[in-house]
């Protein structure tokens, strides 16, 4: 049986799909647009540096002083002395100089400023100061030569450094009283960040799998928990999401895949851009692993795992990505059955699965997919009947193929709601009796949208389906 119009036209649809989705792309992630700020800024940035060099043109004839020059500070005149005095004061400056003088005083101040110098002088003093500052601030800057006191502070300083001393003190400062427990980087003990993790995932998967080492649960919590580098804290906005991808990682097998394992290589993404991405279970964010897409909030929006010898079942935690649109993971070895987990995904506009082994039937909340617009399960074990009313809620449908399966029962006629219709193929089934007119008025012919339709119709001498209005007929008679 030719094919080849069908997957024209379900290319063309998933290529409209992406192509909506990568729309104002940066060629880093799919992107929703926002309003940027970057012109205001540079225009905001202009104007200050006119207003600046107005006031520079209009001060800089004025200044008297030799030693007087224009500070970035606008809009601000530092005036400072070329050379020190020759004594030094009797009292100190209240204030500390903004910029150190070229050299120092011949002598030191015989009462300590209470302020420090806010940048070092370039030369030290030839004589040491006889008591030492009364700041309790520390300077900004270190020394380069450190202090020569082998004994160390009794007290600690009220502040730390702007910036660290490049050598070590010569002893340790002494504490009176030890620390509290230690934390970590989430401000939690590793213990309470342990239990904090456990108890937001419990609302995903359950206690049991949580708890049982040969479920990929289990497997998923302890990765995030000891072997992951990202170090997540029970808050992060991306901990759901990351431990959903690395469930669906260890569920579909992932150290067996063809490309994009935590072993592999190379990570060559071919599904939309062709370009090199990061492995599964790598230490960047899980937006960058090879097959997921996110958009600008970072929230994944598509997972892409066409022949890539995936095969396992497919977990319900995948549920818990609102923002999916595409679940493309056709021609694998995915076996077991769909879970009812489309209640939240109502986003989702593209479930490519075909040329697996999924068996059972059509979820519930998978026919309440109101914005679905390419439903691809044919190459399957799938059973059951077609929902009489729950198919038509598939209000968005363009493509809906489901050949080669083991459906049963008729074809209901609320399929003739699916005004969008374009691909409708349903050869290889179980199914008998007529095709219903409602679905026959959906045709181009009869001014709908419906391009192709194929049943068993073909069969001799009696086929299984009678359709006078189907375009093409197959026969699944032996």
């Amino acid at each position: 049986m030719q094919k080849f119009p069908q997957i024209l036209i379900k290319l063309s649809i998933v290529i409209t799909i992406v192509a909506d989705l990568v729309s104002g792309i940066d060629r880093e992630r799919i992107l929703i647009p926002e309003e940027r700020l970057e012109e205001k800024v540079t225009k905001n940035n202009s104007k200050n540096n006119n207003k600046r060099n107005l006031w520079a043109a209009n001060i800089f004839a004025n200044l008297s002083d030799p030693c007087d020059y224009i500070s970035n500070d606008y809009p601000y005149v530092v005036r400072r002395t070329c050379n020190p005095t020759s004594a030094p004061t009797f009292r100190p400056t209240r204030k500390p100089t903004k910029y150190p003088t070229n050299r120092p005083t011949r002598k030191p101040s015989s009462i300590p400023s209470t302020m420090p110098s806010i940048t070092p002088t370039g030369t030290p003093t030839t004589h040491p100061s006889k008591s030492p500052s009364l700041s309790s601030k520390p300077t900004d800057t270190p020394t380069q030569i450190p202090s020569t006191s082998i004994n160390p502070s009794v007290s600690p300083s009220l502040s730390p450094t702007a910036k660290p001393s490049y050598i070590e003190s010569l002893a340790p400062s002494t504490s009176h009283m030890p620390s509290g427990a230690p934390t970590g980087v989430c401000g939690l003990t590793p213990t309470q960040r342990i239990e904090g993790i456990t108890q937001v995932i419990s609302t995903i998967s359950s206690a049991d799998d949580l708890s049982n080492p040969n479920t990929t649960q289990y497997k998923s919590l302890q990765w995030i928990l000891y072997d992951d580098n990202k170090y997540l804290c029970p808050n992060n906005k991306n901990l759901v999401q990351r431990y959903v991808v690395t469930v669906f990682y260890y569920s579909m097998n992932g150290n067996d895949w063809n490309d994009c394992s935590y072993n592999s290589t190379s990570c060559m993404d071919n599904a939309v851009f062709k370009e090199q991405r990061s492995n599964f279970l790598s230490d960047s964010d899980e937006c960058e692993w090879g097959g997921l897409e996110c958009n600008k909030k970072q929230c994944v929006i598509a997972i892409m795992k066409q022949n890539q010898q995936m095969s396992g079942t497919i977990p319900s935690e995948l549920g818990y990505l609102s923002c999916l649109r595409i679940l493309d993971m056709d021609d694998n070895n995915i076996f077991g059955t769909i879970p009812d987990m489309f209640a939240s995904l109502k986003n989702l506009r593209t479930i490519d699965i075909d040329t697996n082994q999924i068996e059972g039937k059509i979820p519930p909340s998978l026919l309440g997919l109101q914005n679905l617009v390419v439903l691809d399960m044919n190459d399957n074990q799938f059973t059951g009947t077609l929902s009489t009313q729950k198919i038509a809620n598939l209000k968005s449908l363009e493509f809906f193929q489901i050949d080669n399966n083991h459906f049963t029962g008729t074809f209901p006629s609320t399929i003739g709601q699916l005004n969008n219709l374009h691909v409708f193929t349903a050869t290889g089934l179980d199914m008998v009796g007529s095709m219903p007119d409602e679905v026959c008025q959906l045709l181009t012919v009869k001014g709908g949208e419906l391009m192709h339709l194929w049943t068993d119709c073909g069969g001799l001498p009696v086929p299984e389906v009678t359709c006078e209005c189907c375009t093409q007929c197959a026969s699944d008679q032996i």
